[in-house]
């Protein structure tokens, strides 16, 4: 019989901290992703003709979380609302993808994160949905840890 740690973790159960603003929940965390440019080189001694494949800059993209709108909970709007006049309230930002127990099993930690966009949620009368805000966060890396 197969363990439980066997088995992929679900992505459902996860966290986001801010350094100041502390531990909120989400309904959706996107955009963590990694790219390397790709440089292509020619050199007179390869006999194939065709180029090396190196790897080139890192570029990470903007992360996108999303949550439904609680009364009193607008400490991203004053977060976005510190970053004017070309100086950005940079935070560490970590989010943690949680097993069953609620205990951390991977956890990703974004270097120098700040708001650039927030959006309000769609409304329509005809509609029975939460209200949804999305906020967009740029950084300059992320680092990758797996608990064992």
């Amino acid at each position: 019989m197969a363990d439980a740690k066997d088995y992929p973790i679900p992505s459902f159960l996860f966290q986001v901290s801010v350094s100041t603003l502390g531990s909120m929940y989400f309904s959706e965390v996107s955009g963590l992703t990694r790219e390397n440019d790709l440089i292509e080189y020619n050199h007179g001694m390869n006999k194939s003709f065709s180029p090396l494949k190196m790897p080139g800059r890192q570029k990470y993209s903007n992360v996108t979380l999303k949550r439904g709108i609680i009364v009193g909970q607008n400490n991203f709007f004053d977060w976005i609302g510190q970053n004017l006049w070309n100086v950005a309230n940079r935070q560490s930002l970590i989010i943690q993808l949680l097993n069953q127990e609620m205990a951390n099993v991977v956890t990703w930690k974004l270097v120098s994160a700040w708001p650039v966009k927030i959006e309000g949620p769609t409304m329509n009368a005809g509609a029975s949905e939460v209200a949804i805000e999305t906020m967009e966060i740029a950084h300059e890396g992320f680092t990758i840890e797996h608990k064992s």
